[in-house]
């Protein structure tokens, strides 16, 4: 029981410190990556062990230390296919952030191989899929690009828009590129 509690513990605090981490609140991500270590080393399954890692790993990534940051996340990843893909979509960022395309494409691609429930529940497709056709673009492999977009968009309209959309970041100086692509 006091595994099953840890586990649900430590799970919602991750989804919290996901949406402070987002709002910009390293304070609140620093204890909560405290808290989050204390009660997943209770729990029986990996994932909640190395959830901590994660949160660090944003926190890290929210103070620019990005090399640090590509570390814990690396920590957190407990299944490359299995595990909890915003893991994934979050190195793949910061791999994006460090010029490091190939990386990113690696991390993403494993995150797409793996089921749409459980752990991948909490990023959609189509997000891991644009990020994918960005990070094969600035890695200079065109190819792949339109086979991706067209997975994650689906139909023509929004195809033309995203096409109009890629050209223009290619053309952008690259630190401008590397905030569009991977963000603040």
């Amino acid at each position: 029981l006091e595994s099953f509690s840890a586990k649900t513990r430590a799970w919602f605090l991750t989804h919290a410190a996901t949406a402070r981490s987002a709002m910009g609140d390293t304070v609140a991500l620093r204890w909560m990556t405290d808290s989050i270590r204390a009660i997943g080393a209770r729990s029986s399954i990996a994932r909640d062990q190395r959830l901590h890692h994660y949160t660090r790993g944003l926190l890290l990534a929210a103070r620019g230390r990005l090399e640090e940051a590509v570390v814990e996340l690396r920590q957190a990843i407990w299944s490359p296919t299995i595990g909890f893909s915003r893991v994934n979509y979050e190195l793949a960022k910061l791999y994006m952030r460090l010029g490091r395309p190939r990386e990113a494409v690696t991390v993403l691609q494993q995150a797409l191989r793996g089921p749409i429930d459980a752990s991948n529940y909490y990023l959609t497709r189509p997000e891991l899929h644009e990020q994918l056709g960005w990070a094969w673009l600035v890695a200079g492999r065109r190819d792949p690009v339109d086979e991706v977009l067209d997975e994650c968009l689906g139909y023509r309209a929004v195809h033309v828009i995203m096409r109009h959309v890629i050209t223009h970041a290619v053309r952008a100086p690259a630190e401008r590129q590397f905030t569009q692509i991977a963000g603040p």
